[in-house]
């Protein structure tokens, strides 16, 4: 009897450990989740205006008189045909980017809005991204919550958010800090590896230095 109470003694121990660790992440996971409300609502507090705006500079040529993102059937041309990415004389190879802007031509029929709300989803998604790099690299929450705040709604993203053409920057962010997120898990699982490529490629495919 001495031998099964210790037993149980132990059993009981072991699930209320595991009810600690289980309890323990399920309040990380939520204090996740309200850091990155956080950081959305930041980025939409300092850029949500950009919804108002028109096509301006580069975005002219590039988006609003390019007639090849009028049409999905173009996609696959995006990365073969570099002649594409402008109504003008301008070669450049962003396949990923001009395949955006033909999805938000065809949701909108060629409305500002519809590209400038993919800007900033865009520039929300690099905020959150930071954040999880930083708590990945062992940042304080504090610190990594109040970087990613900071960077969402720092005024030195404008033009990357307000211009169409500044989307290459946003893609290039996004597909590097999340390219960081796998590589760090890629040391374990070989999904992962392949994960870090992708993002790669995505940030290539947005801008050529990506």
């Amino acid at each position: 009897s001495v031998i099964t109470c210790g037993r149980c003694s132990r059993a009981c121990r072991r699930n209320a450990q595991q009810g600690r660790e289980r309890l323990l992440r399920m309040r990380e996971l939520a204090n996740g989740r309200q850091a990155q409300a956080m950081i959305i609502v930041c980025a939409l507090l300092a850029y949500a205006t950009v919804l108002l705006g028109t096509f301006v500079y580069d975005d002219v040529h590039a988006v609003r008189d390019n007639v090849a993102i009028r049409a999905l059937s173009n996609i696959p041309c995006f990365y073969f045909d570099v002649d594409l990415f402008s109504s003008i004389d301008c070669r450049m190879y962003r396949p990923v980017v001009l395949t955006s802007y033909a999805i938000d031509y065809a949701v909108g029929q060629g409305a500002a809005w519809t590209f400038k709300l993919t800007n900033l989803i865009l520039h929300a998604s690099v905020a959150v991204a930071l954040y999880h790099v930083m708590a990945r690299l062992k940042a304080s929450p504090s610190a990594a919550l109040l970087s990613a705040c900071l960077f969402a709604a720092h005024p030195l993203a404008s033009e990357a958010v307000n211009t169409l053409s500044g989307r290459s920057e946003l893609g290039v962010a996004l597909g590097l800090l999340l390219g960081l997120l796998a590589h760090e898990r890629a040391r374990t699982q070989l999904r992962w590896a392949l994960a870090t490529t992708l993002c790669a490629l995505l940030a290539c495919g947005c801008k050529e230095l990506g």
